[in-house]
């Protein structure tokens, strides 16, 4: 058993106060078996464990940069530049999620334009060159072999020879040994924010259960019972998603969202101007899937379904998208319409509320590609062509920009309006006033977490929070008058939507004017618990 090697001896670790982790003095060959059994083959060359999981298990270790091949004195060395790897198969998958995503380019376009964090980044590359010279003893070599003994004295985190950003593994497990890289430390507040560090509370989240039990013996929860478990998922516009329920969908009020998982991997960029799914999109968003089924397959879920939303109804080459998801991720996609994902974010959005609110809720779900809005006991269903995505990229195209003054803030909040009074005047709707909004989605989940300045995102902590319809502009105005790339450092806002938020608030003022609200009650429960709801029906 895995779990047996996690034995380990107490005077073999010390707390290490960055990370809350602890350190390794020396390696135990119980550690070098489970790093085996981590990495998929033997590590050679661990010079040390550095941090560990709070299970225990190696998170991050050091390697001797330079071996030589004992058979073989002559051979040139063995060069391996990349002094912290981490080990951890849980922070492995989750940063590369992060990958699939175009985080490098992103987290690279933030360290560009900030002074202070690049000058960081380069302290961290000469910091790691030197770490990585100091470990290496006996020099005689380096003259007979120069440009390896370069690699290893001069190269940054990696080996990377400039002062860019080559892997975010490399760089996160840099930040998680040393607590000083500025890339690192960016993946880090991702990962909390998303929920996805290991061994947090399991499912509410994001965590996956730790690698180091056996498949069968995986649990997500000790309260949820095996074979009770189901999921939906979705494709939309900004984000890849999954949700995971224990209980019987036919009782909406004894169903439990116990884990629920995202990806931004936008796949609806460029669609509202070229109608088309760019290649790379469609290969971030079929990576994206992977992971998520990975994780819905761990957990022992059953799929009941996954819907395409948003862009994928007028993206020309959509169906070529759903038969990739066939052949590549080995599940059926469905698109649905904006009427019936409509109706599914209302039937999840108001599952759990009491009968005499359910009768008068209306609710807004605000998505990449576009806006539903559901109320009089279901009998209003509309779907806006107008979503954060959609009107970020309609902002920018008509040469505005991406923040400004208080004044520039107006005309995008008339922008927002003008584009949500046009969506509606073409279904020939008029919204009449409703006394209790729920807003559901990103936007709202997002804009509660910045004000109650949740840094460690949990589903719970924000649901049934009620925002004022002057909280939404005093947050929006705050945010439009930074540049995204600075907005990374409020809490509760993820770096991958701090490009599109302030368009997802202005959307939300112009709806919820529309409706005369004064305020509107976040829910976390959407179209995915509705999803689920409807597959009891069907089966029932």
């Amino acid at each position: 058993m895995l779990s047996d090697i996690l034995v380990l001896e107490q005077e073999a670790v010390e707390v290490l106060s960055v990370t809350g982790k602890r350190r390794g003095k020396e390696v135990d060959p119980r550690d070098i078996d489970l790093i085996e059994a981590q990495l998929g083959r033997r590590p050679k060359g661990v010079a040390e464990i550095v941090t560990r999981c709070p299970s225990g298990a190696p998170q991050v270790i050091k390697n001797i940069p330079v071996t030589f091949d004992e058979e073989d004195p002559q051979s040139p060395p063995r060069i391996l530049p990349t002094l912290y790897w981490l080990t951890c198969p849980e922070l492995l998958t989750a940063v590369a999620r992060l990958e699939a995503e175009g985080m490098v380019s992103k987290l690279q376009e933030i360290i560009d334009k900030d002074p202070r964090l690049t000058e960081r980044l380069q302290t961290a590359h000469a910091r790691h060159a030197r770490q990585r010279r100091e470990l290496v003893t006996d020099t005689a070599w380096a003259s007979r072999w120069p440009q390896q003994f370069t690699v290893i004295s001069q190269t940054g985190v990696g080996g990377i020879r400039g002062s860019g950003i080559k892997c975010l593994h490399t760089h996160y497990a840099d930040f998680l040994a040393t607590g000083d890289n500025p890339v690192g430390e960016l993946v880090h507040k991702e990962l909390k924010l998303r929920g996805w560090l290991p061994c947090q509370e399991a499912g509410l989240g994001g965590s996956i259960p730790c690698f180091t039990q056996a498949k069968d013996e995986i649990q997500p929860d000790t309260e949820v019972e095996a074979g009770k478990l189901l999921a939906a998922g979705k494709v939309g516009t900004n984000s890849c998603r999954i949700v995971v329920t224990q209980g019987e969908p036919s009782r909406s009020q004894d169903l439990t969202v116990v884990a629920d998982w995202s990806v931004e991997s936008r796949i609806g960029a460029g669609v509202d101007e070229t109608k088309s799914l760019s290649p790379e999109a469609v290969d971030r968003t079929i990576a994206a899937l992977k992971q998520l089924l990975a994780q819905t397959e761990i957990w022992g879920a059953a799929l009941v379904d996954l819907a395409g939303t948003g862009a994928l109804r007028e993206a020309a080459n959509a169906e070529e998208f759903v038969d990739r998801v066939k052949a590549e991720v080995g599940v059926d996609l469905r698109i649905i319409s904006g009427s019936e994902e409509a109706r599914l974010s209302y039937a999840g959005a108001t599952a759990k509320l009491p009968e005499e609110q359910r009768k008068e809720a209306t609710v807004i779900d605000i998505g990449g590609g576009s806006t539903e809005i559901m109320g009089q006991q279901g009998e209003l269903v509309l779907s806006l062509e107008v979503g954060a995505v959609r009107l970020t990229e309609r902002w920018l195209g008509e040469g505005n920009g991406a923040y400004g003054d208080s004044s520039q803030w107006e005309e995008l909040l008339t922008f927002a309006t003008r584009a949500v009074e046009a969506a509606l005047a073409t279904q020939g709707q008029k919204l009449v006033p409703s006394s209790q909004v729920v807003g559901v989605g990103g936007t709202f989940t997002t804009l509660a977490a910045i004000r109650g300045e949740v840094r460690d995102y949990h589903r719970a902590k924000v649901e049934g929070m009620g925002l004022a319809l002057e909280e939404f502009d005093q947050i929006g105005r705050r945010l439009f008058a930074l540049p995204p790339e600075k907005r990374v450092n409020i809490p509760g806002l993820p770096p991958a939507r701090a490009d599109i938020i302030t368009e997802g608030v202005a959307i939300a003022l112009a709806v919820l004017q529309q409706l005369g609200a004064d305020g509107v009650m976040v829910s976390t429960n959407d179209m995915l618990l509705g999803m689920i709801l409807q597959a009891g029906k069907v089966k029932a």
